[in-house]
């Protein structure tokens, strides 16, 4: 270990970024704390790592927010390259998940949105961080989490310095995209970010392996457990979002950080306001009446007998702070449980007409098939397939082969028919075009490069014109270029 480096006094090794080592220094002058970055005497030989290395340093210059580490200086000395940058006292999130096992779901999305906050300047500045993973995020002791090492950060004009065809990235962590080979985009940091939430929640990445290669083929064509699966008691919504991060093709996850964060914010908000009108009616701090008319508890909601039940595991939670016969005693909260109850009861003993249309619905529902027929109609509408599938595939299992639920059992087949062409049962561009390279590559490397060729011709051919198909295009270009270069002279 140096003992200095600049101006910086070295105390300890504190880790190991992308390229070099990163120890604790102390300015000889000022006494300030700093994390000192040192490209290895190995690698400063090589011009790409140097290369690399000043490219990670002009990153750092170019970036000022509150989650993203601050560069302070850089410089050389007996041509050792180093930089140093802001010190963060505190645990890498792996660390935290490896002690915690599981962070709580609330903590998850606070760092989630933090995150995205970094996100957002980088993208901004053109910048693609390409290694977004739990040992890059940093936590201090006040629990605000900060971005490092962008030692393999794809500025957008800067492509070139990048090994063409090169896979960079950490496996658990890495995007399909990345897993191809292809170049990065600011999505793919948005599905290294769906892999992080996803071990942050579940305390594992959602895909792993005994080799780095069997990780990189889930990543392409796997599917993963979905979150609830192991951790049921998160929201719903928490679920669906990781689950659109996780997508294999880039155009079904967000469009951006800003995006997604406002997104999370939203429902978040929303289920905060939910817990705290609940929380209020279980502790008798506002009256049934008023509840009623702020549209919390509907007394013609067929779900009244759930909203029991909810508002009583409320006062369960209360009770935890205190006595449970003392809130029991309380005489507004008994009223308003025998309330809740008679009005559910009611409900079931009497028809009713359909309750009016909540804000944002645009048809009255009169059946609970019908109704997930409609959700159904909506996920497909925004491309999330899989959720449409699962609810009709479940649907199509409660309804009865009786006459009365004929109609809505064609309704059903009607719309999975529809799935299966739209998705499941014809292969998409992205999965053709996919194989087809595989086929070029295994071409390749049986020693019949001709055919490799042809197939990376007719690639290019035929969907040169086509923007979706712009990265397949890239790499069958390059592939052929390759492998033309290597052939024997005539």
């Amino acid at each position: 270990m140096p003992e200095q480096i600049g101006p910086w006094k070295i105390e300890k090794k504190i880790g190991a970024g992308g390229m070099g080592s990163v120890y604790l220094g102390v300015h000889e002058e000022t006494g300030d704390q700093a994390a000192v970055k040192v490209l290895p005497a190995s690698l400063a030989r090589e011009e790409g790592f140097v290369a690399r290395f000043n490219r990670e340093i002009e990153s750092m210059k170019s970036l000022d927010n509150p989650h993203i580490v601050k560069f302070i200086d850089s410089g050389t000395q007996d041509e050792t390259y180093f930089y140093s940058m802001e010190f963060v006292d505190g645990d890498t999130l792996t660390s935290v998940i490896l002690r915690e096992k599981r962070i709580p779901w609330e903590k998850a999305v606070n760092y989630t949105i933090q995150i995205c906050s970094a996100l957002k300047a980088a993208h901004d500045m053109g910048i693609v961080h390409r290694d977004l993973k739990p040992s890059n995020l940093l936590i201090d002791k006040n629990d605000l989490i900060k971005l490092t090492d962008f030692g393999v950060a794809q500025v957008f004009a800067a492509g070139k310095l990048t090994v063409t065809g090169g896979i960079i990235g950490t496996a658990e962590y890495m995007s399909p995209e990345q897993a191809q080979g292809t170049r990065a985009s600011k999505k793919s940091d948005l599905y290294s970010l769906g892999a992080v939430m996803y071990a942050m929640i579940c305390g594992r990445p959602p895909f792993g392996g005994k080799t780095t290669l069997e990780v990189i083929q889930k990543h392409k064509f796997g599917q993963f457990d979905r979150p609830n699966m192991y951790v049921p008691e998160i929201p719903l919504w928490l679920n669906d979002l990781i689950c659109q991060l996780l997508e294999k093709e880039p155009d079904k996850r967000f469009p951006d950080a800003y995006v997604l964060s406002r997104r999370i914010q939203e429902k978040l908000n929303q289920h905060n306001l939910r817990n705290k009108d609940l929380t209020q009616n279980a502790t008798g701090d506002t009256d049934l009446g008023a509840t009623v008319a702020a549209g919390v508890i509907d007394s013609n909601d067929p779900n009244a007998t759930l909203m029991r039940d909810m508002m009583r595991a409320q006062i369960e939670e209360a009770t935890q702070r205190g006595s449970i016969s003392t809130l029991l005693d309380n005489t507004v909260v008994l009223v308003m449980l025998l309330i809740i109850v008679v009005l559910g009861t009611a409900y079931f003993l009497r028809e009713t007409p359909a309750p009016s249309v909540p804000a944002g619905e645009t048809e009255l529902v009169d059946k609970e098939p019908e109704r997930l027929l409609k959700q159904a109609d909506y996920y497909q509408e925004i491309g999330n397939y899989r959720r449409a599938w699962e609810i009709l595939a479940n649907l199509q299992v409660l309804l009865s082969d009786d006459e009365s639920d004929a109609g809505l059992k064609a309704k059903v087949n009607v719309r999975m028919k529809q799935i299966e062409k739209a998705n499941v049962g014809g292969e998409s561009l992205a999965i053709f075009l996919e194989r087809s390279l595989a086929r070029a590559q295994q071409a390749a490397e049986e020693g019949d490069p001709l055919t490799a060729i042809s197939i990376c011709d007719a690639i290019r051919k035929l969907y040169q014109n086509d923007s979706e198909a712009e990265s397949a295009v890239l790499e069958a270009t390059k592939m052929k270029e390759s492998l033309t270069a290597k052939l024997p002279e005539e």
